[in-house]
């Protein structure tokens, strides 16, 4: 008996002591959280994490005790740090916001966006004034005949329209001339490129760097301060042109011809070493591995004259047979101009005025004066015959088999080689014929465009070119400062037509643009100092804006139909792609009981609303920032 009742105590009291277990852990600190930071954000987690399963507080008592919660953590750790909650469904791009402020001041937040079907009140300056007003106003009358002093500001972006845009409509009419018994246009009308006259235009049509990717401008409206809806109304049908200040956004560049083809070129001559002959090269079957080296040769004496003899014979009686009684110094005269120099004005005998024209006064250069000079041998050799009765200078069918032959054994690099120089030296020449107007920058970057060319091109000019070679390096780099500077040269071309009648700021986008590049075109700038964007804009000038708004023209019927509804300040036809506006309501902290114990705030204006308007017709953002003593 007494064993069981010792069994009975003793399980009562490890009962009592697991019992006492249970409750000691219940109460026991888990240091995983090892700062009080981190038990602060956890204990935030449990208490006021959204409901919703999308993380997104969905209701006005969730919002408002998530962000009480936060506010009164951001006083407490005097941080001055904006806090933002998501609301309503998260493809709506909605928030609210508090802040405090650092005085007696917090300042509420609140965003929403309208991704389409945007109210037709809204899309005008009259309607989104009124949301503004009704934000303080409380009152359902008329906006329009209520007196409210409010700031307000405008920024307006315009983008010319892409060329093609009005491809869909020439296509249609096309369809209707084909249907009426007509021909399409495309048969007797042909669109002109911007660059058709340019240099480059034989090979390749540039993209027009300024117009092609959409020139941007921005009007801006400095701040001024309206009344009623009415004069909002009236801002509406302002022209872009009476804004305060015009920035254009710089263009981006245009895509070039020249240097890609020069780049492919390279790689060819880089891949042409080992190849023996075309065909090894064109179908890489049987690649050779010797490298023939071979060197340019002077002709002697003998065969100088001989060559001499066969081309000057015929293209001199061909020219006796033409000109009957003409002299050696005639032939000079009109095949080697550079051979007759002129006699000085004064030393002129004292003719007629009628006898001055003939005969031209002046001498041979001494070169064609020499004793034995081979010319004049071969003139008075020469016998009075016109081309046609003369022997063929040369068969072509024997010419063009020596071609062919040439082209089959001679080695493919060797070909390359003088493909490569060739190509460089053209595409350079082609593009310095280009008019860009007075950019200094552009001709001294040609200049030192042809300085690198020699100097790189001139080891080709020896056929010493071998695959361990660092001319194919130096090629590929080459082909780097061509691309850039065919960009800056095709924008300087697009600016000079575009801006001729504002040289200022065509020479300020171009200098922006010249820098912008210059880093890229083998300069000791390190690569944590080139700027990665181009992010320039330039302000118009009064007397610079006419040319720049000649740059909208007038959108065709195709591109103005789908624009049923405007939002005005059009820009010779065209609307703004973004309008920017901003609404502000400044008042005095003037009977509030927390101004009065702070005498500095009492008289203080600070500004008690402001919203932020961004959008389009078919798409509109909005903030509001409200400041209050609550």
């Amino acid at each position: 008996m007494l064993r069981s009742s010792m069994a009975s105590s003793s399980k009562i009291e490890i009962v009592g002591e697991d019992e006492a277990l249970e409750e000691e852990l219940e109460h026991f600190d888990d240091f995983t959280l090892a700062s009080s930071w981190e038990r602060f954000i956890s204990e935030i987690e449990a208490v006021i994490a959204p409901q919703s399963a999308s993380g997104v507080v969905l209701d006005a008592p969730e919002a408002s005790k998530l962000l009480s919660a936060v506010a009164i953590a951001l006083s407490n750790c005097s941080s001055l740090w904006p806090a933002f909650v998501p609301v309503h469904a998260p493809s709506r791009k909605a928030y609210i916001g508090i802040q405090n402020m650092g005085t007696v001041f917090t300042r509420r937040f609140e965003a929403d966006h309208i991704g389409s079907q945007v109210p037709v009140k809204l899309m005008h300056l009259e309607g989104l004034y009124e949301l503004f007003v009704s934000k303080f106003a409380y009152s359902t009358l008329d906006f329009s005949v209520h007196l409210f002093k409010v700031g307000f500001t405008m920024k307006l972006t315009y983008r010319t329209l892409p060329n093609d845009e009005d491809d869909d409509g020439e296509q249609e009419n096309d369809a209707d001339i084909t249907q009426a018994g007509g021909s399409p246009r495309s048969d007797t009308h042909n669109r002109t490129q911007w660059d058709d006259d340019c240099p480059w235009s034989e090979w390749y049509s540039a993209e027009d760097p300024i117009k092609g990717d959409g020139f941007e401008l921005i009007a801006q409206w400095s701040e001024k301060t309206v009344e009623n809806s009415l004069e909002m109304a009236e801002l509406e049908n302002y022209s872009p042109l009476e804004a305060e200040k015009w920035i254009n956004d710089a263009p981006q560049g245009s895509r070039v011809g020249f240097s890609s083809q020069l780049c492919f070129l390279v790689d060819a001559l880089d891949m042409s070493f080992p190849a023996q002959f075309m065909e090894d090269f064109v179908s890489v079957e049987n690649p050779g591995s010797d490298n023939l080296k071979s060197s340019s040769v002077i002709p002697p004496p003998t065969v100088t004259d001989r060559v001499l003899k066969e081309l000057f014979h015929e293209d001199m009686s061909a020219f006796k047979a033409a000109n009957p009684g003409a002299v050696f110094e005639d032939f000079i005269r009109w095949h080697s101009p550079g051979d007759w120099e002129k006699e000085i004005e004064g030393s002129k005998s004292s003719k007629s005025p009628a006898e001055d024209d003939w005969p031209p006064q002046g001498r041979l250069s001494q070169r064609m004066s020499e004793q034995g000079n081979m010319w004049r041998k071969i003139w008075n050799d020469a016998p009075a015959l016109p081309a046609s009765e003369q022997t063929p200078l040369l068969d072509p069918n024997r010419e063009g088999e020596k071609i062919l032959h040439y082209l089959e054994t001679v080695r493919p690099y060797q070909l390359l080689e003088q493909m490569v120089y060739t190509a460089f030296r053209a595409s350079a020449d082609t593009l310095s014929q280009t008019s860009y107007g007075g950019l200094k920058q552009m001709a001294t970057k040609m200049d030192q465009l042809y300085l690198t060319m020699a100097s790189i091109l001139k080891s080709l000019q020896s056929n010493s070119l071998s695959p361990e070679s660092e001319t194919i390096e130096d090629l590929r780099r080459l082909c780097v400062v061509f691309e850039h500077v065919e960009k800056l040269l095709i924008l300087a071309a697009s600016l000079h037509r575009k801006f001729l009648q504002a040289p200022c700021l065509s020479e300020a986008i171009f200098s922006d643009f010249y820098n912008f590049y210059l880093p890229r075109m083998g300069t000791s700038c390190t690569a944590d100092n080139v700027q990665k964007e181009f992010d320039k804009k330039q302000e118009v000038s009064f007397r610079e804006r006419q040319v720049v708004s000649n740059m909208f023209a007038p959108p065709t019927a195709n591109q103005s139909w789908r624009k049923v509804l405007s939002m005005g300040n059009l820009l010779n036809g065209h609307e703004p792609i973004l309008r920017e506006i901003i609404f502000s309501m400044r008042d005095k902290v003037i009977g509030n009981h927390y101004a009065s114990r702070t005498p500095e705030l009492h008289q203080q204006e600070i500004e008690t609303y402001r919203m932020y308007i961004c959008g389009t017709s078919n798409d509109l953002r909005v903030a509001l920032s409200v400041a209050s003593c609550d």
